[in-house]
């Protein structure tokens, strides 16, 4: 971390990052993201397969109060439901916490725990069959993708929900990632989730947002984005999005005539509004009145 930069309405996080490409890959990659700019993918993989470090096997749990008034809750994950290694809580819940068991063997499945706060035991909710990897809740309602997570592209993948009071699986939506794009990366939003989906004809790679509708269970396709890869690429690439209050947040690559440039764009009832233009945007959050950068 070089610095960090806090004004009225916007809190700026900077961290450096740098990272090796193949030359083979490296003008199409730069028409989309900086070399060496690492998306949120990798910043907290879920399935590697590595033995862990050591842990102290705990749940910590946090309240919801004021932040002058913290009252954390610890648990000790002893009990023999509890399988043991790496311990990352992945959705909580008033009754759970919920987090994805990564078995240190290869011929394991990762699966989805239930931690249960009253009983202090556990309960395996789900086995995957491939990879687990973008977690999200919404009430009592997961979802995560699941692909073969060894690749980060080129691959297969399914979004899957799970009710944790009925126990029922089932898969809402599938796609395929070619061409070095990345599988989806999930976000909520009230009772919406939402993620990207590329597609990739030619010389050409269209961005598309996508929202489902938990309720509803309706699909919209809230903005799309097409970049031409060719000598002189021209066109936008959508990185990352972020609903927040009425507005969309877009990270963006956009290249005009072969020179490419990272924003931060605002879209609210269809007005664009770009909020910075920098090349070492990494990631971002948002709430209704601020923002959060990470460099």
């Amino acid at each position: 971390m070089k610095y960090i930069l806090m004004i009225a309405s916007a809190l700026f996080l900077l961290v450096g990052c740098s990272d090796q490409e193949d030359v083979a890959q490296e003008k199409k990659k730069e028409s989309r993201n900086e070399a060496g700019t690492s998306l949120s993918t990798e910043v907290s993989p879920v399935s590697t397969n590595k033995e862990p470090a050591q842990t102290t096997d705990h749940l910590l749990s946090i309240s919801k109060d004021s932040i002058d008034h913290l009252s954390p809750s610890s648990y000790e994950l002893t009990h023999s439901s509890c399988p043991k290694g790496m311990v990352s809580p992945s959705y909580i819940t008033d009754q759970s916490i919920i987090y994805v068991y990564d078995p240190i063997s290869e011929q394991e499945n990762d699966q989805i725990i239930r931690f249960s706060r009253s009983s202090e035991t556990c309960e395996v909710l789900y086995e995957a069959t491939e990879g687990i990897q973008s977690f999200a809740g919404i009430d009592q309602t997961l979802y995560w993708t699941e692909y073969d997570t060894k690749r980060t592209s080129d691959v297969a993948w399914s979004i899957l929900e799970l009710n944790v009071n009925t126990g029922n699986v089932q898969t809402i939506h599938k796609g395929e990632s070619t061409d070095e794009n990345l599988p989806p990366m999930l976000t909520t939003y009230f009772q919406s989730l939402n993620w990207i989906e590329y597609a990739a004809d030619g010389d050409g790679v269209t961005s598309n947002l996508i929202s489902y509708d938990t309720e509803s269970r309706d699909f919209r396709t809230l903005v799309t984005a097409e970049l031409n890869e060719n000598e002189q690429p021209n066109g936008e690439y959508i990185l990352e999005q972020q609903m927040t209050g009425k507005s969309l947040l877009l990270h963006k690559a956009i290249s005009n005539d072969g020179e490419r440039k990272l924003t931060l764009e605002r879209v609210t009832n269809g007005e664009k509004q770009t909020l910075l233009t920098d090349e070492g945007i990494l990631d971002f959050d948002g709430m209704e009145n601020r923002f959060c950068l990470y460099f």
